[in-house]
């Protein structure tokens, strides 16, 4: 059922306290059309209350046990959808401009599917095999050597003279200064790290080199074919994905996984999460994204699964 952001207000006026992880508890300024009118017309009220099967999907949306949050930003798309679990039930709540659609998840895999390949494609091949787990240091100096890389790349194709050899130095000098919107700046608003100061920066090009990412780094960095055929077909990142999921049923570990996820191709997808072992980089098939996000819009309980 869609709702204005005015009618989603008007409902809230219902519940006088919310988790505040609820949709009550973020909601937006309200706009456009709504009353208490155009409610009761939508059967949702009657006399002024609720009417029962209305009271219980704004009940899990109010008080929910688990939430899933998804975002998908592409050039002028910005694709919000959250879904609101309690027990086996699940809500999905949509955001469309101005508006609020809310229904039953079971009734939408399928459509949002569909959607979403819209968006990322349907592709079962991916040109990079990266996978690997990194400390804090070398995902940071991976991150910076796939944005000169890219940086360089990019410069060629517009006839611009930029050095193909970049020394340890003015690797410092350069991961100091993320490029917009680069692969080092999604990195850093996903983990909060700070950046590696020189020494920093030799532990995490000597972790690299072990991984067979970078060749040598002592004086001038030569850095590994797979790593320069990565940042290639990395070129122009499009999209970001974001995915979190929170268990309320556990207090001491409420945001159960978050991952950010960068295309710039069908093809050419990278995810980006934190385990126990530090931060997982791995390319993805287009499929294996839709597949992710749909895993985390089904809203599983992960401490639930952790503690059996």
């Amino acid at each position: 059922m869609e709702f204005t952001l005015k009618e989603i207000h008007l409902l809230k006026e219902h519940y006088s306290d919310v988790s505040a992880y609820s949709l009550f508890n973020k909601l937006p300024a309200p706009k456009g059309e709504g009353s208490l009118e155009t409610l009761e017309k939508k059967q949702v009220l009657e006399d002024g209350q609720i009417v029962p099967a209305m009271k219980n999907v704004l009940d899990i949306i109010a008080f929910p046990e688990i939430v899933a949050h998804f975002q998908l930003k592409q050039l002028e798309v910005n694709m919000v959808k959250n879904v609101y679990g309690v027990g086996k039930q699940r809500i999905l709540v949509e955001f469309h401009r101005d508006s609020v659609i809310i229904s039953t998840y079971e009734t939408e895999i399928e459509s949002l599917r569909t959607e979403i390949a819209n968006h990322v494609g349907a592709s079962f091949q991916k040109h990079s095999l990266l996978k690997q787990t990194f400390n804090a240091e070398e995902l940071l100096c991976f991150a910076a050597l796939v944005d000169w890389l890219r940086r360089v790349t990019l410069g060629k194709l517009l006839n611009q003279e930029l050095t193909t050899k970049l020394s340890f130095n003015e690797f410092v000098s350069f991961i100091k200064e993320p490029l917009n919107n680069g692969i080092l700046s999604q990195v850093l608003n996903l983990t909060k790290l700070p950046i590696p100061n020189e020494s920093g920066c030799k532990k995490g090009l000597a972790g690299l080199k072990k991984k067979f990412l970078v060749e040598s780094y002592q004086d001038d960095i030569v850095i590994d074919k797979s790593t320069v055929l990565f940042a290639i077909n990395f070129l122009v990142p499009n999209t970001t994905i974001t995915l979190e999921l929170y268990d309320l049923t556990n207090s001491k570990k409420i945001l159960t996984a978050k991952e950010k996820i960068i295309q710039a191709t069908p093809k050419d997808i990278l995810s980006l999460s934190a385990n126990a072992e530090g931060y997982l980089a791995e390319s993805l098939t287009s499929t294996e994204v839709i597949s992710k996000i749909m895993a985390y819009l089904s809203g599983p309980s992960l401490n639930n699964a952790n503690a059996n």
